[in-house]
């Protein structure tokens, strides 16, 4: 339903097989929005492959949120230095990276730090931020240090940093 000619779009896999699912179970064609909206994540993914490609990063985040997030970066040519999540999950496996720490926000900042991490990425830190020498992208929920994050974390809309 949607060709795949590039190893860029794999963040667009999981959502082409959800769309895809629900295409089939509804009897109706994917709608020219969402088709859009894929063409619009692929064009992104390419743009900040020149930006992300090669740079080390800190992710902290829930083990399905980490997964997701360090698989795109990673297709963009990212190499995942340090992912931290909260608890064990069957999903942590599929993390591209060398390990994944069980630990806290504490923990993915000093490594981050140890690893050389060009950007850390994770959750606002309540009542104390990163360094700010740091780079710090907030994503995911709670989101405290923003009103205007307003859009979906689902689909190729959601799929966007």
């Amino acid at each position: 339903m949607f060709p795949t000619g590039s190893s860029i779009v794999f963040a667009a896999v999981p959502n082409d097989d959800f769309i895809t699912f629900l295409s089939e179970i509804s009897g109706k064609p994917v709608p020219m929005k969402y088709r859009r909206q894929r063409g619009q994540l692929v064009d992104a993914m390419l743009d900040a492959h020149f930006h992300i490609g090669g740079r080390k990063l800190a992710i902290g985040a829930e083990p399905d949120l980490l997964f997701d997030v360090s698989s795109m970066l990673h297709e963009m040519g990212a190499k995942v230095a340090v992912a931290v999540t909260t608890t064990e999950s069957p999903v942590l496996a599929r993390v591209a990276t060398d390990d994944v720490l069980i630990g806290d926000l504490e923990d993915l900042e000093t490594l981050s730090k140890e690893r050389g991490c060009d950007l850390m990425i994770t959750i606002p830190m309540v009542g104390k931020g990163p360094n700010v020498e740091d780079p710090f992208l907030s994503y995911g929920l709670p989101m405290f240090d923003r009103l205007e994050r307003t859009s979906s974390f689902v689909g190729y809309r959601g799929t966007r940093i």
